[in-house]
């Protein structure tokens, strides 16, 4: 937080050079970073007023880490990656949402996968995701070493960045991809996907031990379960057991009735006796009734929708206008009163809008998954001061 956020009063008590950044080390230590810096009087105002300022501030979790950089995506840094997670912390951000599988020698991976959940290909962000006979490999089926290469994997130069690289606007290109056809976005996609061009500078497809010991004391992590093994959940919680206090939430699409597959039936009870929240990820938007039955069913208080959801829930309602923004903020209004969150989340598509941003915080939600986070801070820093 920079002194000139402050309220007027209390500005003038504090000297012009402070700074309080709570994404990096945390609110203890930044407060008293800044209470250091400022007079003695100000103190205990300055103590009640941010305190109270982070009681109410809606946390931001990125995309993948900083965003998504397949096909179509506008981050350059590599999706769920290291230097992803080290972008979210470095920006200040509260958190990072991740995706993960578990390989057929018990290792979770991070990363987010392509085809069916089933299928569980990975060709669209590593330089080497193919079999010598061309057919793509599976996550699932194979163990890490085979998948790796012996531990080691290059992804690949996010897809924005190699338009750049290739004397493309980045403006343009994004928009080249939003108004192209079915058919040009899937040739696009295969074209990039057999890119193998990597990274700079070198990343590896990492595990998900490798992204909780970066992440320790300094962002804390959703993430999300990936796939058709039911053993995924409980290999994460044993992974998180040993660096406690990072992982927050555990999400998926994978919970019955929205699929024939359940992954986190298996790991309610122990999820709980950790104290890690589970969420449940929704498609489309559910009524009230519906949603909180089917948390419920987990003992779970989130539900993560996407920005798809609430465009879809505005289309009758005169799409982006006030009506539709009515009928969002009564839905989440209808979820806080049954003791619910939620979590709005951004596709993988293309830039992130500010508008958007401001309605998910406009209507009161919990917390917010963007692929921008220097958008989103922004956008938050001037809704917090706001009238």
């Amino acid at each position: 937080m920079l002194r000139e956020e402050l309220p007027g009063q209390l500005r003038s008590t504090v000297p012009p050079t402070a700074i309080l950044h709570t994404g990096q080390e945390g609110l203890g230590a930044a407060v008293l970073c800044i209470l250091a810096e400022a007079k003695a009087e100000a103190r205990l105002m300055l103590w009640v007023f941010w305190t109270m300022a982070l009681a109410h501030r809606v946390p931001i979790f990125v995309h993948r880490g900083a965003g998504c950089s397949a096909c179509g995506g506008a981050s350059s840094i590599p999706e769920n990656s290291l230097p992803a997670f080290k972008h979210a912390i470095e920006k200040g951000a509260e958190g990072a949402e991740l995706d993960c599988w578990l390989t057929a020698d018990g290792e979770v991976v991070v990363v987010h996968g392509c085809g069916s959940e089933s299928e569980g290909f990975f060709f669209d962000t590593v330089t080497n995701g193919y079999n010598d006979d061309g057919s793509p490999m599976r996550l699932q089926t194979a163990s890490f070493k085979d998948l790796t290469n012996n531990g080691h994997t290059d992804l690949r130069m996010p897809w924005i960045s190699l338009a750049v690289s290739q004397g493309e606007d980045r403006a343009a290109a994004l928009r080249r991809y939003a108004e192209a056809s079915k058919a040009e976005k899937a040739s696009m996609m295969d074209l990039y996907n057999h890119t193998s061009t990597p990274c700079s500078p070198l990343a590896n497809l990492p595990l998900l031990q490798e992204v909780l010991q970066l992440c320790g004391g300094r962002l804390k992590l959703n993430v999300e379960l990936k796939g058709v093994n039911p053993s995924l959940g409980a290999r994460v919680i044993d992974l998180m057991s040993k660096y406690p206090g990072i992982v927050e939430r555990i999400s998926t699409f994978q919970w019955t009735p929205q699929s024939d597959v359940d992954l986190l039936a298996p790991i309610r009870a122990r999820a709980k006796e950790e104290g890690v929240a589970l969420a449940l990820l929704f498609n489309g938007l559910p009524s009230v009734d519906d949603a909180v039955g089917w948390l419920d069913a987990y003992d779970s208080e989130w539900a993560h929708v996407s920005q798809r959801a609430w465009r879809r829930l505005g289309e009758g309602q005169g799409g982006s206008g006030a009506a539709a923004e009515a009928k969002w903020r009564e839905w989440v209004d209808g979820m806080h009163s049954r003791g619910k969150r939620v979590m709005t989340w951004w596709g993988s598509k293309g830039d992130d809008l500010a508008e958007d941003v401001q309605r998910s915080l406009r209507c009161g939600v919990d917390a917010i998954c963007p692929n921008d986070v220097d958008l989103a801070i922004k956008v938050r820093r001037e809704w917090e001061s706001s009238p």
